[in-house]
């Protein structure tokens, strides 16, 4: 599955930017150096990591879903957008817009 590749590919990219502002936040390293983080998967046998893909799968896959069921909410004017604030308004909830692309 071609698509699902392709999402698991964005979300790991996503991870790695999240860890580096994670440590530039924490002052572990300098805003322009990545010098100092460690790559904990790298450095883990050929079974761990296949063993951490196997487990971390599931989460990926439902963000990925999770990703896109957002992104056609927020640019569906007509249908989603507004049956989302009805729901909304319905439950007594403040309105707000599905954040996307967040950190995680």
């Amino acid at each position: 599955m071609p698509e699902l590749e392709e999402i698991e590919d964005e979300l790991e990219e996503e991870e790695m930017q999240a860890r580096i502002e994670d440590a530039v936040e924490s002052g572990e390293v300098e805003p322009e150096s990545e010098d100092g983080l460690v790559d904990e998967v790298a450095e883990m046998s050929a079974n761990e990591q296949k063993e951490l893909a196997k487990n971390v799968r599931p989460v990926r896959l439902v963000l990925g879903k999770l990703r896109k069921i957002t992104f056609k909410t927020l640019h569906s004017t007509t249908i989603l957008l507004p049956a989302w604030k009805s729901t909304l308004k319905d439950l007594g909830m403040k309105e707000r817009i599905i954040p996307r692309d967040v950190s995680t």
